[in-house]
């Protein structure tokens, strides 16, 4: 980054705390570090920070052993690039793998520290376009990113028009590729702030149990206006102050901990069944687990105990865990993964043979599938899987207390999984 880019950056990392710091009775923080991400990315390990990582954690674990330790304050911002769902839970993400790594490395309560902001940090872009006299029509993007409104409704209450539409049609589009290539990398942040008591608290006398002084009193009541959430981070985003980026307006900060609005994407865990399973009466549930932005591992067990008719028994137990990779982070769409088969069968499918294992079935194969989104929390995954199978077996004449007649062994080449499966994201 050139020093002209990393002033900026800089200024707008101040007008942030110059934004966070009232929040806090005037409290200035102990110390502060912010990391940088990669398109689509958001993992904390192996990033550049704004300082030094360790020895944030370190002045973190300092504070709480001496008592001083009062909050840790975590925001996160994603660029303009994808969806606003989709920056939105990127934007999470980083704040949600930022505040893990600080709560692991630390060992610090996790109530102690709270995420006060994840999305697109519009003021930030506002500051660096204002700084910027190189950006297309910046004046124009200025007031477009602080007057307009992030969605516009019509009397039916459809989108019709939004802030980032009215952006990308700014002189055909050039002053969007221009904030792109020379801003969106600034704006893919996670942040953390420590806040500490003041050094008063450490060293006034103790006073007696249940009794406070007038200014305990007062502190109280300034320290619950001060987090009390008055305005939406939304409210505050709407009323952008235009004046120039020194002053204290530049990102909106809620004080109440940020939800997860968007399920989908933020889900860390999503249950599954394969529903052409139940067609053959064999019960389903499947686990999958975010890893990653591109990686999950899904689990899907099968079970059936159950003897449907003489001629007919689909006895089962098997596991075929899979290991993904997903093009898109929101993981919908295509994905591709490698998975491995481990099982028991009891089969028989008319009446005069009947199969079952001997040491049980193994395998493995490579996947591919594709997701589909229907709400915030259901989907639809279709998938099919190419591998190999083996299993030593034996044949028995299909009656009752049939003998065994034959030993066999299996060596599949084929399809190995298949599905149509409901998701539900938790």
């Amino acid at each position: 980054m050139g020093k002209g880019k990393l002033l900026k950056f800089l200024t707008s990392v101040l007008g942030l705390a110059a934004f966070i710091f009232p929040a806090y009775g005037q409290m200035s923080p102990c110390d502060s570090v912010i990391i940088r991400f990669d398109f689509n990315s958001s993992t904390v390990s192996g990033n550049s920070a704004s300082g030094d990582l360790e020895q944030f954690i370190e002045s973190v674990k300092s504070s709480y052993n001496d008592g001083r330790l009062q909050q840790v304050t975590i925001s996160g911002s994603s660029c303009l690039i994808g969806t606003n769902v989709s920056c939105t839970a990127t934007a999470l993400r980083r704040a949600e793998n930022l505040r893990d790594y600080i709560i692991k490395h630390s060992g610090i309560p996790a109530g102690l520290v709270t995420i006060t902001e994840a999305g697109i940090d519009w003021n930030m872009l506002a500051a660096l376009v204002r700084e910027d006299p190189g950006t297309p029509k910046g004046d124009i993007v200025v007031k477009t990113i602080t007057d307009t409104p992030l969605w516009i409704f019509d009397s039916d209450n459809h989108v019709v028009d939004g802030r980032k539409k009215q952006l990308m049609e700014i002189y055909y589009g050039r002053s969007f590729v221009y904030m792109r290539d020379q801003f969106f990398s600034d704006m893919r942040y996670a942040s953390a702030y420590l806040f500490c008591k003041a050094e008063e608290q450490e060293t006034a006398a103790p006073m007696p149990a249940g009794q406070k002084t007038a200014l305990e009193e007062e502190e109280i009541v300034e320290e619950t206006d001060a987090f009390a959430p008055e305005t939406t981070a939304a409210e505050v985003s709407e009323d952008i102050d235009t004046a120039a980026y020194s002053e204290p307006a530049t990102v909106a900060i809620s004080t109440t901990p940020v939800r997860k609005e968007m399920t989908w994407e933020g889900s860390k865990v999503w249950l599954k069944t394969n529903i052409p399973y139940w067609a053959l009466v064999v019960a389903n549930l499947g686990v999958e687990v975010r890893l990653s932005d591109h990686w999950s591992l899904d689990i899907p067990v099968m079970y059936s105990p159950y003897t449907i008719a003489p001629t007919y028994r689909f006895r089962i137990f098997a596991v075929q865990p899979s290991a993904r990779y997903w093009l898109k982070p929101d993981m919908t769409g295509h994905f591709f993964g490698i998975h491995a088969t481990g099982g028991m069968f009891n089969i028989s499918v008319n009446d005069t043979q009947r199969f079952q294992d001997i040491n049980g079935a193994w395998g493995g194969g490579i996947d591919y599938g594709y997701a589909l989104k229907f709400s915030k929390h259901w989907g639809m995954e279709f998938n099919i899987g190419i591998g190999y199978l083996w299993s030593r077996y034996e044949t028995f004449y299909n009656i009752e207390n049939g003998v065994s007649y034959n030993e066999a062994t299996l060596n599949y080449f084929g399809i190995t999984r298949l599905g149509i499966s409901l998701i539900y994201k938790l």
